[in-house]
């Protein structure tokens, strides 16, 4: 694979600095912990402390880490000097003093890295790119199984055609697949468990006991590997249509397609019941592709993880649908519908964004890597270009929904009037998407999960390149709360 980022700064996923940076503000945070609890008492810091965690746990940039630590350090010694002596606190002083120098001397080094890792994927504040193409260009490629397969490093024509096969094998579904969802969705169980459910009793042909069977291997020849990388794009695109299918198919509202459709995307969404024009189906597509990845998330690195010890394809595949189905990740997206509904439903909607925010519940705001505010006539959008062409998106092809979308716009609004840092999230906006065509928030978390199913498949494919059981940590270190 063809590293397509290699002349620019480390993906915000995979930057090194992060984790030397806070291995040594995390070394000295314990190390003046210790101290400080010997001469004040620790209540008369613990605010202090909450705010460093948070910061600490969720920034990513290091360059802010760095001035963060050194805001907060100057504010604990301004506290210590108010009720301790000073020979009390010189060790703490010269242990702050030592780590922001340490800290300036790691940027400097550190400053020339560039983005090694082999990814398809690239993201920064304010940048995302998908297999080396800017959002806008990625998303509107007409061709949903052609800009799939970009993100395994795939582009002649007859492996789409080897894919959408696949795919369509996998989308078919027998009178005894219908019997088994009806069955599993009688039980009101999460889209996640159904998938879940469902795939780890499907058998299919030529499945691979453990993706051993589809690593590259150096002794062989080029045709050898290339037959290899092909069989798991084939069991991946076969189970790419079957999760897709069972989402379709979980929808009390969906339907048997009689007319031939040629088009994935089309044939997904009139078999989930979803009845559109044609701007809208190029909307719907468009928002698909457009969240096909965005880097190493905690569920493409789940799937990435277990590609790299070998297990089977579904196997892998389940264990991202597990990890995205965390209310921290993918599942809020149903927490997220219900609050938008709540606020709508609200006789006081900017209170009902006020307590909501400052009760910590607030779910479809905010996001670790695009933090930095920016203010639009219409929304304060962010800095996730997403949310951005996902919204002008929506807005642009449901001119009838213009009214119910402005009054979730102002939700967004109220919300950052009060916290400015904090935007819409693709959350925020997919509920506004999913509500425009009357799903509900079980069904919604299914539709949320199907665009990102392309990048999750690909991690596990892209992993095969790699010496099995290689991937390791570091990791960035957190920090309790206790």
């Amino acid at each position: 694979m063809n590293n397509q980022y290699y002349d620019r700064p480390p993906s915000a996923y995979h930057d090194p600095r992060e984790v030397v940076v806070k291995h040594l503000i995390a070394q000295v945070y314990l190390q003046i912990k210790r101290s400080v609890v010997q001469i004040i008492d620790i209540n008369r810091v613990s605010t202090l402390n909450l705010r460093f965690i948070r910061m600490f746990n969720s920034q990513h940039d290091a360059p802010v880490l760095v001035a963060s630590f050194e805001l907060l350090a100057g504010e604990l010694l301004a506290i210590l000097a108010e009720s301790c002596p000073e020979a009390a606190i010189v060790d703490i002083q010269r242990a702050i003093q030592a780590t922001s120098d340490r800290l300036a001397r790691v940027l400097e080094i550190l400053s020339p890295l560039k983005h090694v890792e082999q990814s398809k994927s690239y993201v920064l504040n304010g940048v995302v790119q998908l297999a080396g193409k800017g959002l806008e260009e990625y998303s509107n490629n007409p061709s949903y199984m052609a800009s799939c397969l970009e993100l395994i490093g795939e582009h002649k024509v007859y492996a789409i055609k080897r894919a959408e096969e696949s795919w369509l094998r996998g989308f078919h579904t027998s009178d005894q697949d219908i019997a088994l969802l009806k069955k599993i969705n009688s039980t009101h169980a999460s889209i996640a468990d159904v998938i879940i459910s469902v795939i780890i009793q499907t058998e299919y042909p030529n499945q691979c006991q453990t993706l051993l069977e589809y690593e590259k291997q150096p002794g062989l020849s080029f045709k050898a590997n290339r037959a290899r990388k092909l069989r798991a794009m084939d069991e991946g695109y076969f189970l790419l249509g079957r999760t897709m299918a069972i989402i379709a198919h979980s929808n009390h509202g969906h339907i048997t397609v009689k007319v031939p459709e040629q088009n994935p995307v089309r044939l997904f969404l009139k078999t989930f019941g979803i009845q559109a024009n044609d701007a809208q189906w190029s909307t719907l597509q468009k928002l698909m592709q457009l969240r096909a990845s965005h880097g190493l998330s905690p569920g493409e690195f789940a799937a990435r993880m277990a590609s790299s010890v070998r297990t089977s394809f579904k196997h892998a595949l389940i264990t991202s649908v597990i990890t995205r189905k965390g209310v921290m990740h993918g599942g809020a997206i149903e927490h997220c519908m219900r609050q938008q509904a709540q606020y709508l439903a609200s006789d006081n909607p900017a209170l009902y964004a006020k307590d909501a925010l400052e009760k910590g519940t607030l779910f479809g705001f905010g996001h670790r890597i695009h933090k930095i505010a920016d203010s639009n006539k219409d929304i304060a959008l962010g800095s996730d270009p997403r949310v951005e062409i996902m919204f002008r998106a929506i807005k642009s092809s449901f001119p009838e929904k213009l009214a119910f979308i402005g009054k979730l716009e102002q939700f967004a609004i109220q919300v950052q009037n009060q916290k400015s840092t904090l935007s819409p999230n693709t959350d925020f906006v997919s509920g506004i998407l999913f509500q425009c065509l009357g799903i509900g928030p079980r069904e919604g978390s299914g539709l949320f999960l199907a665009a990102r199913l392309p990048g999750l498949i690909a991690e596990i494919i892209n992993q095969l390149a790699y010496k099995a059981n290689s991937l390791r940590p570091p990791l960035p270190v957190t920090l309790p709360y206790d």
